[in-house]
């Protein structure tokens, strides 16, 4: 599979009017690593994701179970990218 024929993760586009930790604050308080699991929000329903990368100011991650109320199509295995703000929980 060439880079051009990938799928671009979808970007989970909630920011911190629903999650009010920004970067500064998460950093502060956990160290997410690859592998980890962390809990984000669709807008609709939280639901757990595992860590494949970590950046500066968003994440890449596997969605890790079923979503039962995704207007945006998202589905379980499904790639995601969100940012620091996004995160609600998290499991290491």
């Amino acid at each position: 599979m060439t880079n051009s024929s990938r799928k671009k993760p979808y970007l989970l586009n909630y920011g911190p009017e629903l999650m009010p930790k920004c970067r500064e604050e998460v950093e502060n308080d956990i160290e997410i690593k690859v592998g980890d699991f962390v809990k984000v929000c669709n807008k609709y329903e939280r639901f757990w994701v595992e860590v494949l990368k970590v950046g500066s100011s968003r994440l890449i991650g596997r969605i890790d179970n079923d979503i039962e109320d995704s207007d945006d199509g998202n589905k379980y295995n499904d790639i995601i990218e969100f940012k620091w703000c996004n995160i609600l929980d998290y499991m290491q």
